[in-house]
Formats: structure tokens, C-alpha cells, sequence
């Protein structure tokens, strides 16, 4: 018990006596992050960065200045007229350990105020897009029937974007593609994502029955130069999961026939009925097997109808990443 005692008051001295080399130490560590996070091209907000780089000077400029202004009380061999030993407050670092700290704390502001200058860069002079919004994107809103209607249909945005280098150069919606069976499954909008939005309902007094979820690729080329501009979303949605790839010929049909929740993936059995004064939101989460750039057209087909109802219009997406 006495050598753990002993043991802690020897830590505790250690920190003690050692407490502005360590804190010297820190500093230089958190600086290397500093200058890390600001170089760090990734799909974070700039916000963000900012208040972690700002972080990082504040606590480790209170570090250091705490230690510069640090005391302590020595007890010197002359006595007062009462017999006590005078006692006088000295700095607790020598001239040449303050020194340090004070070159510290300057470094650390230069390094701090570079590393913001670096991140308002990196995010404000991006390449240049053309338009507004940043991409062309096709949208049909509304689509009536007589038994059915599909309202509020609608691209999922969240600003990625593709700058294509090739011939005078173009930007088209980006979207990572991932692994279903992996960490990251299809419901959960983690990343850069292609997703199509839309609420279905019958007309009054009609039930209707969907046959096929479907997206149509039109055209399909490998992965052009491109620059990409990805954003981070974080968004969680049941979805009708509708995986595409590249296929011998041209359009090619893919179906989706699995519905995808929190709670688990759903077969889709063929037909999903449709009630009238029961809206349904539906999402189709589009993956790519195949890294590239493709055209393609969003359908659903319903009960009665030779032809599928066309949701949405011919539209590019890139979609990038590890094939699977």
C-alpha cells in the first residue's frame, strides 16, 4: 500500500516537474493536426473544420499561457523579524523553458491562422460550376392518370456533383457506390447517394397494383477524368433498392425487388398495391455495380398498363468507387 502511495506521489511529481515539456509536447502535436485537418480534402463541411482547428488553438493557447503565468513559492534561508523564513513567489519555469512557451504560442497562432486561411481556400475556390443549381437535373413533379397519380417526384439532392474534364467539360450529379451487404446498408444515406423520390397514390375509387419498380440504362461509359465534389449526408429512408451495372446492349432494365428498412431487407413479391386516400412515399436507392457514368430513366410499371409510367427523364450520374 505504502509503495502505491509512493508510487502515485512520484507520477504526480514527475507530471509536476515535467508538466511545461509536456505541455510543449501537446502543443506541437496539436499543431500537426491542425495544419492536418486543414489540408484534409474530404467531405466535410468547412464549418466544421473550422471549429476543430479553432478548438485546437484555443485549448492548447489556455495550455501554454497557463503554464508561462505558472508560479511557485520558495522558501528562502532569511527569516522576517518573527522568526518565519521569508517566502517569495518566483516563476515556475526557468527564463529559458518560458521562452519556449512564448515562441510556442506564437508559432501556434501563425499555424492556427494558416490553417483557416487553408480550409476557407480549399472550400471557396473550387472549380468552377457552371449554372445554377450546380447541375442540370430533370425533374417531373407531377404524373396523372385516371387510377393513378405520382406527385412531389424529385431528384434526392445533396449537392454532390462530378466535374467531367472531357471535350468543353461538364458537371453531372455524383454518387458513391457502396457494398449493400456491407457496413453501409441501402437505407442508411451516408455519403454521396442517387436516390429518386416520389409519393404514389390510386384515384378515387381505384386500387392499383405496381408490378415493377424499375430504372432503365440508357447508355453506359467507363469512368471518364472527372473531379468530384462530394458532400456528406447523413439520412436514413426505407427504400426500394435497385442495383444497375453495365449490360451487353442498350437500354437495360433493372427491377427492384427489395425493400430495405431499419428493421430489415423485404422481399417484394411481385405487386404492391396502391389505395386510394393511403399516400405512399416510395424512394428507389440506385447503386451501381460497376464504377462509370450512365443514362438513366426512372419507371414504374402498374397493373393494366402495357407500357411503364416514366417518372423521370434521361439523366447522367456518375457513380464511383470499389466495384463489388
Amino acid at each position: 500500500m505504502l509503495a502505491m502511495s509512493l508510487s502515485r506521489t512520484s507520477f504526480r511529481q514527475i507530471l509536476e516537474n515535467h508538466s511545461g515539456t509536456l505541455t510543449l509536447i501537446l502543443t506541437l502535436i496539436a499543431s500537426l493536426s491542425s495544419i492536418g485537418l486543414s489540408v484534409f480534402d474530404a467531405a466535410h463541411s468547412p464549418e466544421m473544420l473550422l471549429i476543430s482547428i479553432i478548438a485546437i488553438w484555443v485549448t492548447s493557447s489556455i495550455a501554454l499561457t497557463y503554464q508561462l503565468k505558472r508560479k511557485t513559492t520558495v522558501v528562502n534561508s532569511i527569516v522576517d523579524f518573527s522568526g518565519n523564513a521569508i517566502r517569495t513567489e518566483t516563476n515556475f519555469h526557468s527564463n529559458k523553458k518560458r521562452i519556449l512557451l512564448k515562441i510556442s504560442i506564437l508559432l501556434l497562432t501563425l499555424i492556427s491562422t494558416y490553417s483557416v486561411v487553408q480550409v476557407n481556400n480549399t472550400f471557396t475556390n473550387k472549380p468552377k460550376i457552371s449554372g445554377e443549381p450546380v447541375y442540370e437535373i430533370k425533374m417531373a413533379v407531377e404524373v396523372n392518370y385516371d387510377d393513378v397519380r405520382f406527385t412531389n417526384i424529385d431528384w434526392y439532392k445533396d449537392g454532390s456533383v462530378a466535374i467531367i474534364h472531357e471535350g468543353e467539360g461538364r458537371d453531372v450529379p455524383f454518387a458513391y457506390i457502396f457494398n449493400p451487404k456491407g457496413s453501409n446498408p441501402a437505407y442508411y444515406f451516408e455519403k454521396a447517394s442517387c436516390a429518386l423520390k416520389f409519393d404514389a397514390e390510386a384515384n378515387f375509387g381505384h386500387e392499383i397494383d405496381v408490378k415493377e419498380f424499375r430504372v432503365v440504362v440508357l447508355e453506359y461509359q467507363p469512368l471518364p477524368e472527372y473531379e468530384k465534389i462530394p458532400i456528406a449526408a447523413f439520412d436514413e429512408h426505407e427504400v426500394i433498392y435497385i442495383q444497375i451495372g453495365k449490360a451487353p446492349k442498350y437500354p437495360h432494365v433493372f427491377k427492384g425487388i427489395q425493400k430495405v428498412t431499419k428493421e430489415g431487407i423485404k422481399q417484394l413479391d411481385g405487386t404492391y398495391r396502391l389505395k386510394y386516400g393511403e399516400k405512399e412515399t416510395f424512394v428507389y436507392r440506385i447503386n451501381a455495380k460497376d464504377p462509370g457514368l450512365y443514362k438513366i430513366r426512372c419507371e414504374i410499371l402498374i397493373e393494366g398498363k402495357e407500357d411503364p409510367i416514366v417518372l423521370m427523364e434521361s439523366q447522367e450520374w456518375l457513380f464511383d468507387g470499389e466495384a463489388f
